[in-house]
């Protein structure tokens, strides 16, 4: 398959293109020395002792709310199950649904 003429060159000016980022000398130096003092990231005991009152917090919040939402979802299911069991009272015993024999 042939390229257009402007296509080829394009191509060849893209292979042509290079970029050659500038180094850092003391990147090496930099590294191991974050290696060194443990600079950077924090193991889970000691961010959970940082933030220990937050995160106790957090989580007495989402049990509370959790154990609220499930009464007040247990309470709307008991509350239709009383209204459904009383209409079929209800109507079991209404004369007029009541067949003779």
């Amino acid at each position: 398959m042939r390229l257009p003429q402007d296509y080829r060159s394009l191509a060849r000016v893209l292979k042509s293109w290079s970029i050659a980022p500038a180094s850092d000398p003391g990147f090496s130096e930099k590294v191991w020395r974050r290696i060194a003092t443990g600079e950077g990231g924090d193991s889970f005991g000691t961010f959970f002792r940082v933030h220990r009152a937050v995160i106790v917090a957090a989580f007495i919040l989402a049990i509370a709310l959790g154990g609220w939402g499930g009464w007040a979802a247990a309470d709307a299911r008991t509350k239709s199950n009383q209204m459904d069991l009383a209409a079929i009272y209800v109507h079991s015993v209404d004369a007029r649904w009541i067949r003779t024999r």
